[in-house]
């Protein structure tokens, strides 16, 4: 049985080295890149990939994605 699995954004600050997740979910991996190249300053952040797998849910933006139990 396939897992399905969705991508995210996370983001670092190349100034201070904070990072957040992005709230938006994306089907493909080519979806992700689209927006990173259009959406992500690229002289001040750099991305990466989160995996987010079935089942999870968004918590804030410090801990991402998540199983919904971990959402309280």
């Amino acid at each position: 049985m396939a897992v399905k699995v969705k991508y995210g954004i996370r983001l670092y600050s190349k100034h201070c080295g904070d990072s957040i997740v992005l709230g938006s979910e994306f089907s493909t991996m080519d979806e992700l890149k689209e927006y990173a190249e259009k959406n992500v300053c690229s002289r001040c952040n750099r991305y990466e990939i989160e995996y987010i797998h079935e089942g999870y849910v968004w918590i804030d933006k410090k801990r991402g994605f998540m199983p919904s139990e971990y959402r309280s």
